[in-house]
C-alpha cells in the first residue's frame, strides 16, 4: 500500500518505495514469523492470536508495541479512500491540512468502532475465511 501512495505521489520513486516495502517484508516480518513458529510450534498451531500464548518478556512486550505501531500505520494507509471521500463529501479536501485533519475524525472514528465492535478472532475469523477462501481459490490460475 504504502508502495502505490508513493507512486501516486511521485512515480520516479515507485523502485525506491516498492524496495523500501520489499526490505521491511524481508528483514522483520518473515524472520519474526519463522522465530515465532519455529520456537513454539505446537502451542500456536491452532491458536488465534498468538499474543495470548506466549510467555510474558521482554521481546513479547516490544512485539505487541511494534505490531501496535504497525496497526496505526496500517489503519491510516487503509482507511484513507473513506477520508477522501469524505473530504470531497464535506469539502474540505482543498483547505490546509490544519482544517482537514480535524474534518477526518468523525470517518476514522466510525471505521474504528466497527473494527472494534467485530473483531477477525475466533469464530468470525473462521466465517470470514470460509466465505473469502473459495473466491479466492477460483480467482488462481
Amino acid at each position: 500500500m504504502i508502495e502505490m501512495m508513493d507512486a501516486m505521489e511521485s512515480p520516479k520513486q515507485y523502485t525506491t518505495a516498492y524496495t523500501g516495502g520489499w526490505l521491511w517484508t524481508i528483514f522483520l516480518v518473515v524472520p519474526h514469523s519463522i522465530a515465532v513458529n519455529l520456537s513454539f510450534p505446537k502451542l500456536i498451531g491452532g491458536a488465534d492470536n498468538v499474543y495470548g500464548l506466549l510467555p510474558m518478556s521482554k521481546a513479547k512486550v516490544a512485539s505487541v508495541a511494534l505490531m501496535i505501531i504497525h496497526q496505526l500505520a496500517a489503519f491510516a494507509y487503509y482507511v484513507l479512500p473513506a477520508i477522501f471521500m469524505w473530504e470531497r463529501l464535506i469539502r474540505t479536501h482543498t483547505r490546509p491540512w490544519y482544517i482537514r485533519l480535524p474534518s477526518r475524525l468523525p470517518v476514522s472514528l466510525f471505521i474504528w468502532a466497527i473494527a472494534m465492535a467485530f473483531p477477525f478472532y475466533g469464530a468470525i475469523n473462521s466465517l470470514m475465511a470460509s466465505v473469502s477462501v473459495p473466491f479466492t481459490a477460483f480467482a488462481l490460475p
